[in-house]
């Protein structure tokens, strides 16, 4: 992350959201890519846990329960 703005991953809680996931019947939050917020999309919310990581940030909250291997896609979408 040579030259990356860390200063950026305060402003990342735009794209937050939690939905409920009915495949482990369970609320999940991650992150979306556009603002519109409709869905946890699990490339979007890993590519932000390395990005705090290598920053040697924490994030904030705790993000996939359970892990994305219980989904049956790529996003979490509904309310």
């Amino acid at each position: 992350m040579e030259d990356f703005p860390v200063a950026a991953l305060a402003k990342a809680n735009m794209y937050l959201t939690t939905k409920f996931a009915t495949v482990i019947g369970a609320p999940v939050t991650g992150y979306c890519f556009i603002k519109d917020k409709d869905a946890v999309w699990f490339e979007s919310t890993s590519e932000m846990e390395v990005a705090f990581e290598t920053a040697g940030l924490k994030h904030p909250g705790k993000l996939l329960p359970g892990g994305v291997g219980k989904s049956t896609g790529n996003k979490i979408s509904g309310k």
